[in-house]
């Protein structure tokens, strides 16, 4: 059996099995509920009952987590980033800022499509960042220029092509946790961007690596670290979001490297090893 290194976030371990320096490809990397299965994509039925265990916790949330009052000053900052997705964010711009007690802050990260002046004109209740002179896109430092924009308690990040239910926060808000940060599940692919953490905790682990370059899981990083931290992870249900289908090409068109699966398994050799060497 190869070795296998492991990083504990959000009730979830993240299992690398590795062989040597060499780091297994991206469809050998899963997840293990604690308690609960072997979510294994060798393994349906396995697959099967960790999808089923999932929801139940899911639909569960809402009963299970205490009433909190909700307050009239906004408490949210929704941060969102855009580089050549202008299409997407005029699809999901609507349902962010119809959030109750939030305020929106678009990064445009030098974005080909000027998406900052159409925010500006056609949203001006929206905040806009200008990052210009960026030819590759950095989602860690996008994000982390959003938030640094922001003071409010909480932050969402969304990405551009998520569409948010219109009672998202309305479900969310009565039940926050300081404690606590908060993530779709099930997953889905592409959800996992899509969070809410106190101002507190993304301070304390000073926010995204911005070392992380190319395509993925520099959210899923962010959320290892927020474990590290002592925060808990809990879970909103996954149907308060769709996301927009897309292509690969288009998914990878402001990034050095174009292959997506390449790219998303060199920044999860990183974290193994700086998780790994954090432990030493």
């Amino acid at each position: 059996m190869n070795p296998t290194t492991t990083v504990d976030f959000w009730g979830w371990s993240q299992v690398y099995e590795t062989s040597g320096l060499e780091m297994c490809p991206p469809e050998r990397v899963g997840f293990v509920a604690e308690p609960g299965y072997l979510y294994n994509d060798l393994n349906p039925l396995s697959r099967h009952n960790a999808r089923r265990a999932e929801q139940r916790a899911a639909e569960e949330w809402l009963q299970r987590m205490p009433q909190r009052p909700v307050y009239e000053q906004p408490l949210v900052s929704i941060v969102t980033t855009c580089k050549g997705r202008l299409d997407h964010l005029q699809q999901t711009i609507d349902r962010m800022l119809a959030q109750p007690q939030a305020q929106v802050v678009v990064v445009d990260y030098s974005c080909p499509q000027a998406v900052g002046n159409w925010v500006e004109t056609c949203y001006p209740k929206a905040r806009v960042v200008r990052i210009p002179g960026r030819q590759v896109y950095n989602a860690s430092h996008s994000r982390n220029v959003g938030a640094l924009q922001t003071a409010t308690p909480w932050l969402l990040f969304v990405d551009a092509d998520v569409l948010l239910a219109p009672d998202f926060l309305e479900q969310l808000l009565p039940r926050l946790q300081t404690s606590h940060s908060y993530h779709a599940r099930p997953w889905i692919p592409s959800s996992m961007g899509t969070f809410l953490c106190t101002r507190e905790a993304y301070d304390k682990i000073q926010g995204f690596d911005e070392c992380m370059q190319g395509w993925g899981d520099e959210d899923r990083d962010f959320i290892a670290r927020l474990s590290l931290a002592g925060y808990q992870a809990d879970a909103y249900p996954v149907g308060l979001i769709s996301i927009i289908e897309h292509s690969d090409a288009l998914r990878m068109q402001n990034h050095v490297m174009s292959e997506r699966q390449l790219s998303a398994t060199i920044n999860r050799t990183y974290i193994s090893v700086k998780h790994d060497l954090r432990k030493r």
